[in-house]
């Protein structure tokens, strides 16, 4: 049968051929963004925020575990090319963007250094992100 919600923490701890399962899940993740959701940026509006939602809570479930699965997801080129599907989308993708990697989990409240100096020079995303905020600041119209 399925497996309860109280048992994933279990699961994804389990170690498979040196990683935890919560590891491959981000790999697996990471995957499918990479190669079919950040290349057709222009899909439906909240299929991209689902995912990162989604690649958040499994991000999440990784910490205090020592493991490389993060480091794809940190990387420059994967910043970059997320940053630049993210802002084609709708603000929510944006916003989930932001709690993937300013949101805490896996033990950390600040993204590494090559994040922020792949955001901070690489990427467009200061010019899109704080219109976005005034939006939702000044709430509905």
């Amino acid at each position: 049968g399925t497996p309860e919600a109280r048992e994933f923490p279990a699961l994804l701890g389990e170690v498979l051929e040196g990683a935890p399962r919560g590891s491959w899940l981000v790999r697996n993740l990471v995957t499918v963004l990479e190669r079919h959701l950040m290349p057709a940026s222009a899909g439906p509006a909240r299929v991209m925020s689902l995912w990162l939602t989604w690649l958040c809570w499994a991000k999440e479930q990784l910490a205090g575990t020592p493991h490389g699965a993060l480091d794809r997801l940190n990387s420059s080129s994967f910043v970059r090319a997320l940053v630049l599907s993210v802002v084609k989308q709708e603000p929510e993708a944006l916003l989930s963007f932001c709690q993937l990697y300013f949101g805490g989990g896996a033990g950390e409240c600040e993204p590494p250094a090559e994040v922020l100096q792949t955001l901070a020079f690489a990427t467009p995303l200061a010019e899109r992100l704080f219109p976005t905020l005034v939006g939702f600041m000044r709430g509905p119209a």
